[in-house]
């Protein structure tokens, strides 16, 4: 993280970058509203098809399973194995980690001693908490992107395998 550098020296009022670290800080919130959706889709979606491929195998668990090769088996059990995988990396993917927002000692502290300070001064002190806000909104974005990535990758290897399971049951039908 980024060390606050407040100087005691009067600091001229910037009104440029105070809005460019508001649309940073509001760009990386959104943008973590936006994964946490994401992973939310990947685990239902995932966790659905996990419940329902789980379902089909217990109804059909009566039937005599001669006519169905032994080796789709195997291939069924990855699948399932890989959508419960993709559930998870949903799970992780929705996972607060660890953003840093204002503490309430430093909003007291603006409050109570800092309330008079010249508006550049102001500015500058503000900045520098958003900063420290963006970089763990970022770092913690990162953490999102990489669970989701993996999670569809894992949703993908899940309907490889189930591709060829699918296609001999219903050509054994």
């Amino acid at each position: 993280m980024s060390e606050l550098n407040i100087s005691t020296e009067a600091v001229p009022d910037n009104p440029t970058y105070a809005e460019f670290f508001e649309g940073e800080l509001k760009s990386e919130t959104d943008r973590r509203a936006k994964l946490d959706s994401r992973g939310a889709a990947l685990l239902a979606s995932s966790g659905a098809v996990h419940a329902i491929l789980v379902g089909l195998g217990s109804i059909n668990g009566g039937r005599s399973r001669s006519t169905v090769p032994h080796w789709i088996i195997p291939l069924l059990a990855v699948a399932l194995l890989a959508f419960l995988a993709a559930a998870v990396a949903g799970v992780a993917a929705q996972l607060n980690y660890g953003y840093k927002a204002t503490s309430t000692a430093a909003l007291k502290s603006m409050l109570d001693e800092r309330w008079r300070d010249s508006s550049g001064e102001s500015m500058h002190r503000v900045g520098a908490d958003r900063l420290q806000s963006i970089e763990s909104l970022r770092s913690g974005n990162h953490k999102k992107d990489v669970a989701l990535r993996w999670g569809y990758g894992f949703q993908v290897a899940a309907i490889v395998f189930l591709g060829p399971v699918a296609i001999v049951i219903v050509a054994v039908k």
